[in-house]
């Protein structure tokens, strides 16, 4: 027995002995076969584009040699998706960091034809899970040194989509004005924020015509207070207040967004919402890039954000741009456009906030209507000074309670027998400053900050010269500037007075210079805001030259140069060339050429060796619009197609792929990181103002691999169908809407699956003369993929309901105001944690006696279901108003806020404004405000805020 087990463990100990030798063995090859080792760095979550498969170590064992990379990317399911070779460099023993700028030029060898497009147009992978390998190869015998892989998911999603509030939304319901409503009375220099801040409207109407159109329109606009009624000291709005119910316009709104697609259901999806304050002539995006956030929250699981209770209260006199990122496991996955809304709507511009036209110059007519395409972000409002041979401009955000000298005075002087100044002044200034005991909850802005908007004006024999000046304390290095110059010049005033002297005179009378001037629509040197097109520019600022020159049938334009400054670890500096010929008027038939470079200098700022995502990017953009006018205007047509090629990092070696023809990487160099595709739009309206019909219809197309650094935030990778009917019956008292769109994604089969979204809308409103207004409006929108496996399905409702109604009604010597607004929202989706459901409605009455007196009083109610958490917040406003002096107007207020069973806020103001003189008012405004956490006790707090603004106009 012994002995048995004694050739037994003799057996075992032989064996394992050859074991240990085999073992060696294998392990001695390996070592020698892996004289490289390679250590792949995983690319960003859910993303792969071609220039991360050369991010990696390399440590050499052996000798220093010449070698080159050999790449595979292989998807599960559909096998290789592309394969690629590096150009041969050096290695030397050690360790080596690897980059895409290290490895030279880089070609395409083979590709899967089901993806050509994808792997050409965006130089990244579809949808997938993924095994990358890279293998190092020595350049003299092809022998395979090294090797390494790694796994990876791709997930290419749709950007995140902002349904409410709307790009340029109103967002006040406690009134209700067209601009049909408005328009006699703005041609009779009667404006709307003048009716609406407790402005006498006898002072209004006394250097106005009293006839009977003016009445008429007059009295249809404020729904039952007849010109008789209308009475020295007679005050129509609340007096001296910023704006009545600011807390509970404030608390009432519901922030809501479509989730970008396709994200599986088993990932679970944050978003983070951004909101800031825009500052004179800046444009959404310039304001997200430069501003401190006004309020921001992260970790938000649903699609809708109810702005909370210990949130600053909004300024209605300011407007505001948001934006929504979405993240998974901390990882930013998508993000959305950028939209802005207000509070008190802009009758005297009509522009979207959105366009740069925002950064012009605007002078009245001599019809008091409001020049749309000039540059710089001023106008001037008609009012009879004294002083009436001076030219002045003004912000159109920030001084909002004063008329400036109207062009018809200037035109008048010119034309009499006194010749008018050859040289005229004017200057227009605002000095703001706040300071609270505490920054606002959710706010990156500090207690205490003030700006400063000067617009002084010259003016020479009638042409207006200007500058736009504006300095910020909130002005940080960290940022874009806030702080701007810019130098601006129009014509459009000499363009009226031409008119008129050749109207008396003849043309012989007008002066050459005087003539070339006038074909100038625009011409701004330092910050502008160009606006070309939606796919070319539109938002970004330029700091440099900028000008527009249209002399007849001929259009040329350029802006240049600045376009981002360097901040280190955040931003290169980037300049933008830009340049548009053609023929044609801008809002007339016209055809016109644009192009655009932008390129950032890669040695313009450090970066941090753990900071991946920021790299240098190049642009080029190409592009044809043209419109056509048939019929008198009421037949419209116009186009755009553009082509555009992004460089995500301008240092990446250059890309041979044959699919892209010799003569096109000759003239634009494409990197291995370089996206090409192409956008088009075709659109077509007719306007009857005769039958008060408009019809519109359209189909655009932004191919995924679209990107033009003049619009940074375009949403891409979108086809869409849209239509719309607009009609007004009785007069126009009753209008009628109807809207349908349509589009989807997934153009290339860059994503597993197809989303697509339907998003129908009817409005409907009553404006019958001394009857209620009545506005309804139903928006809802469905969003749906094609994927059969239910944890990638997709199926997303959300309809958004609101309807408003008002009246003011003349009891004895008193007016009563009464609104009430009312907001359904509902979402519902597969994953329960993205439903809600919403619903707020708001009443508010404001009492005006025969004395300026005003009462006001506000309710509203709020309720938010979603998943099993439920909440409700109940809103009181209320103040009185008296105006002294007919100049001198003070609120005093209060607001209780309560959400059930987790917060109140207590709040009290006082707001005074006084009219020094004509030319100069001091508004100051004292709030005082007591905030209750009872689940967080360290959310309390005690602020106090007062805020003081100086108007100087000369």
């Amino acid at each position: 027995m012994k002995n048995s087990l004694l050739i037994n463990n003799k057996v075992v100990l032989k064996n394992f002995f050859k074991l240990q030798i085999i073992l060696f063995i294998l392990i001695t090859t390996e070592i020698f076969a892996q004289q490289v080792a390679v250590n792949l760095q995983a690319p960003p979550p859910y993303q792969m584009r071609i220039e991360d498969m050369w991010n990696l170590v390399l440590v050499n064992q052996g000798e220093p040699t010449e070698i080159y990379l050999h790449a595979t990317v292989i998807e599960q399911s559909s096998g290789l998706i592309v394969d690629v070779t590096s150009s041969v460099f050096f290695l030397p023993r050690g360790s080596k960091r690897i980059r895409s700028v290290d490895v030279g030029t880089v070609t395409v060898n083979q590709k899967n034809q089901n993806y050509n497009s994808v792997i050409n147009r965006l130089s990244a992978v579809p949808n997938g899970n993924y095994e990358i390998c890279v293998e190092v190869v020595r350049a003299s015998d092809g022998f395979i040194l090294g090797s390494g892989c790694i796994e990876h998911e791709v997930l290419n999603l749709s950007q995140v989509e902002l349904l409410y509030p709307e790009d340029n939304s109103v967002l006040n319901p406690f009134e209700d004005y067209d601009d049909s409503d408005l328009n006699e009375l703005r041609l009779r220099g009667i404006e709307k924020k003048d009716i609406r801040r407790g402005m006498v409207l006898s002072r209004t109407f006394s250097n106005q015509d009293s006839s009977d159109s003016v009445t008429t329109e007059y009295s249809q606009t404020l729904r039952g207070i007849e010109k008789k009624d209308i009475r020295r000291g007679l005050v129509i709005a609340k007096p001296g207040s910023i704006t009545p119910h600011s807390r509970m316009m404030s608390s009432s709104i519901v922030f809501s967004w479509l989730p970008p697609t396709p994200v599986p259901n088993n990932i679970q999806v944050t978003y983070r919402i951004k909101i800031v304050e825009l500052f004179g002539n800046q444009s959404p995006y310039d304001a997200m890039q430069s501003n401190p956030l006004f309020f921001s929250a992260s970790g938000i699981f649903a699609t809708s954000f109810q702005y909370p209770l210990a949130a600053r209260e909004f300024n209605p006199e300011r407007a505001y741009a948001w934006q929504v990122e979405a993240y998974s496991a901390g990882y930013l996955i998508s993000s959305s456009e950028i939209n802005s809304f207000s509070f008190i709507p802009d009758f005297d511009t009509k522009r979207t906030i959105n366009d740069s036209k925002r950064s012009s110059l605007n002078i009245i007519r001599a019809s008091n209507r409001t020049i749309e395409d000039l540059p710089g972000g001023l106008k001037t409002l008609s009012k009879n000074y004294s002083t009436s041979n001076s030219l002045s401009f003004r912000n159109s955000n920030i001084v909002q309670n004063f008329n400036l000298l109207s062009i018809p005075n200037l035109i008048s002087n010119f034309l009499n027998d006194n010749e008018p100044k050859a040289i005229s002044f004017g200057l227009t200034g605002e000095l703001f400053g706040e300071t609270s005991n505490r920054k606002g909850s959710g706010s990156e802005k500090k207690p205490s900050y003030g700006y400063l908007q000067l617009t002084p004006s010259v003016s020479l024999y009638g042409i207006p010269f200007g500058l736009s000046i504006l300095l910020s304390s909130e002005n940080s290095s960290q940022r874009q500037n806030i702080n701007s110059f810019s130098f601006l010049y129009s014509v459009d005033a000499a363009k009226e007075m031409i008119q008129d002297k050749i109207e008396n005179e003849g043309e012989e009378s007008v002066p050459g210079l005087m003539k070339f001037f006038s074909y100038f629509h625009s011409f701004g040197i330092g910050t502008n805001y160009p606006s070309y097109s939606e796919y070319t520019m539109q938002g970004v600022p330029v700091s440099g030259l900028s000008f527009e020159f249209n002399p007849g049938w001929f259009y040329l334009a350029t802006a240049l140069q600045k376009n981002q400054k360097p901040i280190d670890n955040s931003a290169f500096r980037r300049d933008l060339y830009s340049g548009r010929i053609g023929f044609g008027q801008r809002d007339d038939t016209h055809l016109f050429f644009t192009g655009i470079y932008a390129n950032d200098n890669a040695s313009s700022i450090r970066i941090d060796s753990l900071n991946r995502i920021l790299s240098p990017n190049s642009n080029y953009v190409f592009g044809i619009e043209g419109k056509v006018n048939l019929f008198e205007d009421k037949l419209s047509f116009d186009g755009e197609i553009a082509g555009a090629m992004l460089t995500r990092d301008n240092r990446d070696p250059d890309l041979v792929n044959e699919d892209i023809p010799q003569f096109v990487r000759n003239i634009f160099q494409p990197k291995i990181s370089s996206q090409v595709d192409y956008a088009y739009s075709l659109n077509t309206t007719f306007d009857n103002s005769e039958s008060n019909t408009k019809v519109s219809a359209g189909v655009r197309m932004i191919g995924p691999g679209y990107k033009s650094l003049g619009n940074p935030t375009l949403r891409n990778d979108k086809f869409e169908v849209s239509g719309k009917i607009e009609q007004k019956f009785v007069e126009r008292q009753v209008s009628v809407s109807l809207s349908m769109k349509y589009y989807r994604d997934n153009l290339i089969n860059s994503k597993l699956f197809t989303t697509k979204t339907y998003s129908p809308g009817i409005k409907l409103g009553l404006k019958f003369k001394n009857y209620p207004f009545l506005n309804l409006s139903y928006y809802p929108s469905f969003l749906k993929n094609d994927a059969t496996d239910p944890l990638k399905k997709v199926d997303f409702k959300n309809h958004l309901f609101t309807a408003s109604t008002g009246y003011n009604q003349k009891i004895s010597d008193m007016m009563l105001s009464s609104n009430v607004f009312y907001m359904f929202n509902k979402s519902k989706s597969l994953d329960s944690l993205s439903g809600y459901t919403s619903n707020n409605f708001v009443i508010t009455e404001n009492l005006t006696f025969k004395s300026p007196l005003v009462l006001s009083a506000g309710f509203g109610m709020n309720f938010l279901n979603f998943a099993d958490y439920s909440t409700r917040i109940t809103n009181l406003d209320g103040s009185i108003g008296y105006t002294f002096f007919e100049q001198w107007n003070n609120t005093f207020g209060v607001n209780y806020s309560v959400e059930k069973n987790k917060s109140n806020r207590v709040g009290f103001y006082i707001n005074s404004s006084y009219s020094l003189s004509e030319q100069v008012s001091i508004d100051l405004r004292v709030e005082k405000n007591n905030y209750s956490d009872q689940l967080i006790s360290s959310n309390d707090y005690d602020e106090i805020i007062a805020r003081t603004t100086l108007r100087i106009i000369l």
